[in-house]
């Protein structure tokens, strides 16, 4: 037989327990078999066990107000989702790919340091044989000898690891500046809508736009830029031009680019232009076009033989342009591809050309068509 006080309730403390065990045993004394009821009846240890208390509450509470899946969160917040790159290492390679490893400060000549320090251990040696009195100033004649062979034994390690890292550095691949050129194409189109007063995602009759936007890019050469080195921000002691002479990709590449978008609405084609540093990741001069369509008259590849000095002992000669003409006389000009010419030391000259033009043609080749097509579809 079951009591009122036999339904369970949740205790508020364990002293409550043992009180309704008290009470358990004064109802038990009015059954007829003590032990049928008692087994019935939780005992003591066995209350306290299967209740649990106020500790025990409080310790199983604290996981699930701590639990959280930061693991998660973290990299998401971290990572900047542009492509397929990591932005973070992607960035510090390109700052390497840029910076031309430091040359060792070469105050003296090893080889010089070999013979001076092996003629001064000789000289030592023989002042040591001569007798007593030379020992003293032998031991100091050897002992300088030793420590030029051993200066001199630095200064071309120094010198044996700066030429192999600055071989690793001519060779390294290019392939991540190209990858950023084309991330930062979201960031790009992103003030083109702002900077030619187009509202996103707006239908066409509102000032949308009616087709996907076009895009070029292609190296911007300032004067000096072959031979500057940035001295502020994220690029300090970067260059702003580097040959590279690896197989298949050897060339000059930049880090600044002149980077085009050209946007269709119904009635307009609108273009945005800037100047871009994709190691800093600015923008630089800014410039937008709003023509009608049939005020467009070219869009084209033309090439330039005539040579541009660039200062530095640098020029550009055969310079591929992508451009574009409206009927008020204006153009927008992007350089695809040139040959460099480099007056070095001996008055020697040396040729090469812009690193990645196939790719740059390509992209290029790809916005002709785009903005050809737009044209025509209104044209018709």
């Amino acid at each position: 037989m079951q009591t009122d006080d036999s339904v369970w309730q949740k205790p508020k403390k364990k002293k409550r327990a043992v009180r309704r065990k008290k009470k358990t045993k004064e109802t038990v004394a009015d059954e007829p078999d003590e032990e049928e009821t008692v087994a019935d009846e939780p005992d003591e240890e066995e209350t306290v066990a299967d209740e649990p208390d106020e500790e025990e509450t409080v310790a199983d509470e604290i996981p699930m107000a701590i639990e959280i899946p930061m693991a998660i969160e973290i990299p998401m917040a971290e990572e900047i989702d542009l492509g397929k790159t990591n932005w973070e290492r992607e960035s510090n390679y390109l700052k390497q790919f840029f910076t031309k490893p430091k040359a060792p400060r070469m105050q003296y000549d090893p080889l010089g340091m070999y013979v001076g320090g092996a003629l001064l251990f000789l000289l030592g040696f023989f002042l040591m044989s001569i007798g007593n009195e030379g020992v003293f100033m032998g031991l100091i004649a050897m002992a300088l000898g030793i420590l030029l062979i051993i200066k001199g034994r630095n200064i071309s390690e120094k010198e044996k690891k700066y030429q192999m890292n600055i071989r690793k550095w001519y060779r390294m691949n290019p392939s991540a500046l190209f990858s950023r050129i084309e991330a930062t194409e979201k960031q790009v189109a992103a003030s083109s809508y702002q900077n030619l007063g187009i509202i996103k995602n707006a239908n066409p009759n509102e000032g949308g736009i009616v087709r996907p936007p076009a895009y070029c890019y292609g190296p911007h050469f300032s004067f000096d830029d072959f031979s500057r080195i940035d001295r502020t921000g994220w690029g300090k002691g970067a260059s702003y031009v580097k040959y590279c002479n690896l197989r298949g990709s050897a060339g000059w590449y930049a880090r600044k680019y002149d980077m085009m978008v050209v946007q269709f609405t119904v009635n307009q084609l609108l273009v945005y232009k800037c100047i871009f540093d994709v190691l800093e990741m600015t923008k630089t001069m800014e410039e937008s076009y709003e023509w009608n369509y049939k005020h467009v008259v070219g869009i084209n590849i033309t090439g330039d033989e005539n040579e541009k000095n660039l200062g530095g002992g640098f020029a550009l000669s055969g310079t591929k342009y992508l451009t574009i003409s409206a009927a008020s006389g204006e153009k927008i000009r992007i350089i695809l591809g040139a040959s460099t010419k480099q007056l070095a030391a001996g008055g020697k000259t040396q040729r090469a050309t812009i690193g990645g033009s196939e790719r740059i043609f390509s992209v290029a080749n790809s916005a002709m068509t785009n903005i050809r097509q737009a044209i025509r579809d209104k044209a018709g």
